[in-house]
């Protein structure tokens, strides 16, 4: 007990403030984002590599205008000029901490947090103008997959980069404020792991918030805005505190680091390769989440989970290490120690793949020892320059940039090649080998010790080796079962009593090819088939059968964004072998897009499968898909016992009286929206029908479901009668 509160005590509070607003901020922007752009994983991607790689620049880049804040604040403080000598040209970080001033380098942390806040609301600010004009982009010019695609990079970056910046700024001037605070001139290390948890407790608190449907992502990115002005509230404090207990100067750096020898560069090395290694294996344990979880899980909760537990191992290791000299010893052992993790928790997922207590334990079992090993290698950093002060910028900067790697290199490259327990598998084995390569190189522990970590690494690669192809055989299996067993659920039937002479252009998403060719007659109409969700990010169409049926590669999100046609029909069927995040198939943003590719006189329908939804989630769809549409809208119950959906169908900018053109078996919307209770529509940037599952699910089953929806039938038939 006694040293779990060490543990805890040892994580500054104010590093946790800093991954708080980072967690928020980043939460918030991917919501705003979402909204603009589309929902996909791309775009959380695209986000998040911007982020890093922007952090990653921030210590580096601003030097001579922080340099230039320095003396400005050093000219109005107690100091009358700062030394002249060596003054110009070196870091200002490593001459404030030679200097040993401490209330300066509180001042300059209070400056650098102000102007992050301000910046990253004037970031949410320009967020809106800027989401106008890339509409307007949109409409006015003709656009390809890589023009748009490059648009949408260089907007974001000059949408986010420059806060992002500002915010690797405060991370980097946070080490050397802290290692003044504690009189030593070594880096604290746990600045990162206070980071990290302060990360994790943000999107744990994003997911719960977002769950109730209580904040937008607007708020959350302006909640991610108060940790920054409470730092420089704190920090300011801490000057004028400082000021009367100044620190006695003691023998402080007075050297950047020099890296030069083939070791610090394979430190250097392990430090990006740990970056790219954490993200295939976050990668690919969350894309076997993805597929055991429910349909009412999110998958950020596991993604939270998978962070915090990150943290808390390297806080751990920074525990036992305390006291003890740095050296590079231990450096290769911990990688190895990574990927030996790494391969058990893949062990466990092929074999025992559900279960949130499985869940549990293999997040735990992946996360300690890589958490563990980021410590390690730090330490081995920290331990060969010759500034510990900027090594630990240099550190955050190879870290960053490896993170921003792994995401680039393992979403659109990895993951589509290997799929998930495949990049799981390519992370282990590159820890496992990156760990043996740096003990080869190992001189500070004896010859014998050396040798028998190099049997133990190698042997253990060689079994991993071995292990890892056949539990990626029992994975296969069991995800074709499942995968099987999902689309066993979805419906065949097609909307064809929708399909008339008049029809000349129908637009069918999530529909098998091969069944539309068997269903409609494409003699008589254009079809284009279009998935909704798709791991490929290519734009391409591949003719099938005849000229007048398209099948689209890309996912409906940006296909509609490349697309300008129009069409008489556009049918939305569910997929539930690919879930899409919080809903977003039936949010405003969707329905709207949807509408604007249908002429006046069109149809829009919408399949809603009723398992594991409830009567107020069902409300909710159908007041949100009412409101986009604007128009009047309609619903039916097809599918056999067990499989039911309900059917949405909606004739836009008509105002005529639709009874006639809806004959038996559609019936009005306001039928499912009578006492309805429903003030907001769900939207992506506010989930308002994952709210409703969790507060009413438990009081709700597909059977009461389904005996309500008839119940409204036959409430209609009987007021037809009358």
């Amino acid at each position: 007990m006694v040293a779990t509160k060490e543990i805890v005590l040892s994580i500054h509070p104010v590093a946790i403030l800093i991954g708080l607003a980072a967690g928020w901020q980043w939460s918030g922007m991917r919501t705003i984002l979402a909204s603009a752009i589309d929902p996909l994983p791309a775009t959380t991607i695209m986000l998040g590599a911007i982020v890093l790689l922007t952090t990653a620049v921030g210590p580096w880049l601003p030097e001579r205008v922080i340099n230039g804040v320095a003396r400005i604040i050093g000219r109005r403080s107690r100091r009358a000029e700062m030394p002249a000598a060596n003054g110009i040209g070196t870091f200002w970080m490593l001459r404030a901490i030679r200097d040993r001033d401490e209330p300066l380098m509180w001042l300059v942390l209070a400056v650098l947090a102000s102007v992050a806040g301000l910046v990253s609301l004037l970031t949410l600010i320009v967020s809106g103008p800027l989401t106008g004009f890339y509409r307007f982009l949109l409409d006015q010019f003709f656009w390809t997959n890589m023009t748009l695609t490059g648009l949408e990079w260089m907007g974001t970056t000059l949408l986010i980069g420059t806060s992002w910046i500002v915010n690797g700024l405060v991370v980097a001037t946070l080490s050397p404020v802290l290692s003044l605070r504690s009189g030593s001139h070594r880096s604290p290390p746990v600045v990162s792991a206070g980071v990290l948890i302060g990360l994790g407790l943000a999107w744990v608190s994003q997911e719960l918030m977002a769950d109730r449907g209580y904040l937008s992502g607007n708020q959350f990115y302006l909640i991610g805005i108060l940790p920054m002005f409470l730092l420089a509230g704190i920090s300011a404090w801490m000057s004028q505190k400082v000021e009367k207990l100044q620190l006695a100067r003691a023998e402080v750096e007075t050297e950047a680091p020099e890296v030069g020898t083939s070791t610090e560069s394979l430190i250097w090395l392990a430090l990006v390769v740990w970056g790219v290694g954490s993200v295939l294996v976050g990668f690919g344990f969350l894309g076997g989440q993805w597929l055991t979880a429910s349909k009412e899980r999110g998958i950020h909760v596991d993604f939270s989970c998978y962070v915090l537990i990150l943290g808390l191992g390297m806080t751990v290791a920074s525990y036992y290490t305390r006291g003890r000299k740095r050296s590079a010893s231990g450096c290769g052992m911990a990688l190895w120690g990574a990927g030996l993790g790494t391969t058990i928790a893949a062990t466990l997922m092929s074999f025992r793949p559900t279960g949130w207590l499985m869940s549990l334990v293999q997040v735990t079992v992946l996360a300690i020892p890589i958490g563990y090993a980021l410590h390690y290698v730090e330490r081995a950093w920290l331990a060969r320059v010759g500034s510990e002060t900027l090594g630990f910028a240099q550190m955050a900067s190879a870290v960053l940039a490896g993170l921003a790697v792994g995401l680039i290199t393992g979403y659109w490259w990895a993951l589509p090649i290997l799929g998930s327990f495949g990049v799981i598998t390519a992370g282990a084995l590159m820890m496992l080998a990156f760990g043996g390569l740096m003990q080869i190189y190992e001189e500070e522990c004896p010859v014998r010790i050396q040798h028998q970590r190099l049997a133990l690494i190698f042997a253990s690669l060689a079994l991993a080796v071995v292990i890892l192809p056949f539990d990626a055989q029992q994975w296969a299996r069991w995800e074709r079962s499942r995968v099987r067993s999902d689309r066993a659920l979805v419906p065949e039937d097609l909307p064809t009593d929708a399909i008339s002479g008049n029809v000349r252009n129908i637009c069918l998403i999530n529909v098998d090819p091969v069944e539309a060719e068997r269903s409609i007659d494409s003699k008589l109409a254009n079809i284009d088939v279009i998935p909704i969700f798709s791991v490929s990010g290519n734009y391409e169409s591949i003719t099938y059968k005849n000229d007048r049926m398209k099948v689209v590669t890309t996912v409906a999100y940006r296909a509609f964004r490349l697309e300008r046609r129009r069409y008489d029909l556009i049918y939305q069927r569910y997929d539930s072998s690919m879930r899409i995040e919080r809903f977003t198939e039936y949010s405003t943003e969707w329905f709207n897009r949807l509408a604007e590719h249908v002429i006046a006189g069109g149809e829009v329908i919408v399949d809603v499968p009723l398992s594991g939804m409830t009567i107020e989630a069902i409300k909710v769809i159908a007041s949100t898909f009412t409101d986009a549409t604007s128009s009047y809208a309609y619903w039916t119950l097809i599918g056999t016992a067990g499989r039911h959906t309900l059917r949405l169908r909606a004739k836009l900018e008509t105002v005529v009286d639709l009874e006639d053109h809806f004959p038996d078996p559609w019936h009005p919307v306001n039928l499912i929206l009578q006492d309805r209770q429903i003030r907001q529509p769900h939207s992506v940037r506010c989930d308002q029908i994952t709210r409703f599952l969790k507060k009413y699910n438990q009081n709700t089953s597909y059977r009461s479901l389904l005996r309500w929806l008839r119940q409204l039938e036959v409430s209609k038939s009987n007021t037809d009668k009358l």
